[in-house]
């Protein structure tokens, strides 16, 4: 549920914010570069490898994520007669039962995270550790999280202003946290977006997706006896462009997304951590919540 595209639209991206996002980003590889952070081994984590993940305990996690979402679906249809797609699908529904809906959809997803975890090291007999949920380096993944969101954000906030000009973009959450009155509902969904998403998102992409490529990416080349591109690259590539296919229904967001993921990729595939990426994804997601935000007081 990226909402970093949230604060472009047809009608021009402020030049002032675009100005303000290339000093960001510039300030941040200044940082990067003095600290060391664009040299790949500062970035490699010496945390096991993670775990070695079988194709179908990615389609099982998927199959828990599913189940998740139906059951919350369930809890929706008896206590309010709505279903799960009720606030995407343009629905007119009162401020409450949107805050209600927000609040359970963040739920299953949760609920999906978990019961993958768990899932996962019992399989494995694993800790957390190697699902890329290791607490020991949290300052640096913080660090690193958001040098690569200020890195990430002018190129493809740029990106989007571009193409919007050809192309329409259609959140759902955003086109609601725009008219929405209610503080309650911008809560709810400022907990969603900023914090249960994306670490759903990292964990299902990232942990979990480009990590069983990453397992496989060797007998691949073994088969093809070559690789277009550089080792650990393909996992990244493959599980961005299934990351932006994913928001297929929202316009021309796919396009910068994609770029996105790859930064996003690219931080994982280095740390081996979802906190780090989780923390970009965060951030990005969080600018776009604010604006609104400064839309609800402006608006009073």
């Amino acid at each position: 549920m990226p909402l970093l595209l949230a604060t472009t639209d047809a009608d021009g991206f402020p030049l002032f914010l675009l100005g303000g996002l290339f000093v960001a980003s510039f300030a941040a590889f200044q940082m990067a570069r003095q600290g060391g952070w664009l040299v790949p081994p500062k970035l490699v984590s010496d945390d096991p490898p993670p775990l070695p993940l079988r194709g179908r305990e990615v389609l099982l996690v998927f199959v828990l994520f599913i189940i998740s979402m139906g059951i919350a679906g369930s809890i929706l249809r008896s206590a309010l007669g709505l279903d799960i797609d009720s606030l995407t699908s343009g629905t007119k529904i009162a401020p409450s039962d949107q805050t209600t809906l927000v609040w359970v959809e963040a739920g299953a997803c949760l609920l999906a995270l978990s019961s993958s975890c768990m899932l996962l090291q019992l399989l494995h007999g694993r800790d957390g550790v190697e699902l890329g949920f290791g607490w020991d380096r949290w300052r640096t993944d913080v660090i690193a999280g958001l040098l690569t969101a200020g890195l990430l954000a002018a190129p493809v906030l740029a990106l989007m202003a571009i193409v919007v000009q050809f192309w329409e973009s259609h959140h759902p959450l955003v086109d609601v946290m725009k008219t929405s009155e209610s503080a309650s509902f911008l809560v709810a969904a400022t907990f969603s977006a900023v914090l249960v998403a994306p670490l759903w998102e990292e964990f299902l992409f990232r942990g979990v997706f480009q990590s069983w490529l990453l397992r496989v990416e060797p007998q691949w080349i073994a088969v093809s006896g070559r690789s277009a591109l550089p080792l650990g690259w393909m996992p990244n590539v493959v599980a961005s462009a299934l990351f932006a296919l994913m928001h297929m229904d929202h316009g021309p967001d796919p396009i910068p997304l994609f770029f996105l993921s790859l930064g996003l990729g690219y931080l994982y595939h280095r740390t081996r951590r979802i906190y780090a990426s989780w923390t970009a994804h965060a951030a990005f997601n969080a600018v776009s919540v604010a604006q609104l935000w400064l839309e609800h007081f402006a608006k009073g």
